[in-house]
C-alpha cells in the first residue's frame, strides 16, 4: 500500500520556518523511506481515549468512535 504520507515519493517536504532559511526532504516517517507501507504500519496511530492501535485513517476505535463529535 503506498504511504499516504509521501505518496509513494519515499520523501517529504518539511519547509523553512521562521528564523531558519532552510527547507529540508527526509525520509517519509510513515514508510520509512520506502514509498510504502506494510502490515504492521497500518495500525500506525492509538486511539486518544484509550491508546488501542487503529488504522493510519482513523482517529478513534470503535468503542470511543462516538467522540468524534465533539473532536474539534
Amino acid at each position: 500500500m503506498i504511504s499516504p504520507e509521501c505518496e509513494g515519493l519515499r520523501k517529504v517536504h518539511i519547509p523553512a520556518q521562521e528564523g531558519i532559511q532552510k527547507s529540508y526532504l527526509i525520509d517519509c516517517p510513515t514508510c520509512e523511506g520506502t514509498g510504502e507501507i506494510s502490515d504492521r504500519n497500518v495500525f500506525a496511530n492509538n486511539c486518544p481515549a484509550c491508546g488501542e492501535p487503529i488504522k493510519a485513517d482513523e482517529k478513534w476505535c470503535d468503542f470511543h468512535k462516538g467522540a468524534e463529535q465533539f473532536d474539534d
